[in-house]
């Protein structure tokens, strides 16, 4: 078997067979706690601010595993080799016997028959198709052990965990923004857009505003304030078309910076445009002629 590996070389391949024998875990371990703040919209116009402390942790993990190399001489590579080597043999065996035959005068070359030298091939192809059916039907696949070693592989896997912060004061350079329930404070819009990138404490404790890509910011946007006043006074049917609009334009806006009031304000404002004029808000008008109030800008927020 050595002697036809070596001769395969050049078609095998080398595989390794891995046999875990250990698994170990060490327990999980949390450092660098750090409180973070995130400012999102409230109930108009106060803000929450929610408190999360974030731990950076990690769990280390080891293996011990038995690696086998081997060396692998898939079925067709192995059933060629064995014809080859089957054929050659025939073709000795051939070879010595016509000598022998030569050597007592039973047989000449130069007197040779065509057919006879067809009779000469019969016996190589007949030991290369023996090697063949022998190799592929008895051994499929032949595999040679070429080395063997055990490692110890590590891994450790990091993740980011969120825990719940203890109920305590706010404060923002010693002023009191509140008292954290639940996690989260409720200040008032222009308190939390004074104190908004500022340093805040949970106690004793320093807390970081979030640098999240996306993160709320607070801020005075006109159209809600403007949307807000509408919301207040309600008494949507009875508004003109043109203030209607107006009123629907800064809902939106104020929708998209997250204020929940003004989601429900356009939803309630497009119920009563259907309603009075079976078209949406961006398409009533008063008539030709009305007095048109000036617009603000609905987008840009005061520092």
């Amino acid at each position: 078997m050595r002697p036809l590996l070596l001769v395969a070389l050049t078609g095998c391949a080398t595989v390794e067979h891995r046999d875990l024998l250990e698994h170990t875990v060490a327990p999980e371990t949390c450092v660098g706690q750090t409180l973070i703040a995130t400012a999102y919209p409230g109930d108009w116009p106060d803000v929450f601010i929610e408190i999360r402390d974030e731990q950076r942790c990690e769990a280390r993990s080891a293996d011990t595993v038995r690696v086998t190399h081997q060396l692998h001489v898939p079925r067709e590579t192995s059933t060629i080799i064995a014809a080859v080597l089957g054929g050659g043999i025939a073709l000795g065996a051939e070879l010595a016997l016509l000598a022998n035959l030569e050597a007592k005068g039973s047989y000449s070359p130069i007197d040779s028959s065509p057919n006879r030298g067809d009779a000469l091939l019969a016996l190589p192809l007949l030991g290369a198709l023996g090697g063949a059916v022998l190799v592929n039907n008895a051994a499929p696949a032949l595999h040679q052990t070429i080395g063997q070693e055990t490692r110890v592989e590590a891994h450790v896997e990091r993740r980011e965990r969120e825990a719940a912060v203890s109920d305590a004061e706010l404060t923002f350079a010693a002023e009191s923004l509140g008292a954290v329930r639940g996690g989260r404070a409720r200040v008032p819009l222009e308190v939390a857009t004074r104190v908004y990138g500022g340093p805040l404490y949970l106690g004793a404790r320093r807390v970081e505003w979030s640098v999240r890509q996306g993160a709320w910011v607070p801020g005075a946007l006109p159209a809600c304030t403007r949307a807000a006043a509408v919301w207040q006074a309600r008494g949507f049917e009875q508004l003109s078309a043109d203030t209607l609009s107006r009123a629907s334009d800064d809902a939106e806006a104020c929708a998209s910076d997250g204020w929940p009031f003004a989601t429900s304000m356009v939803g309630r404002l497009a119920e009563v445009c259907r309603e009075r004029w079976h078209r949406s808000c961006a398409d009533v008008h008063d008539p030709v002629g009305a007095p048109a109030p000036a617009r603000c800008d609905p987008v840009k927020k005061s520092p």
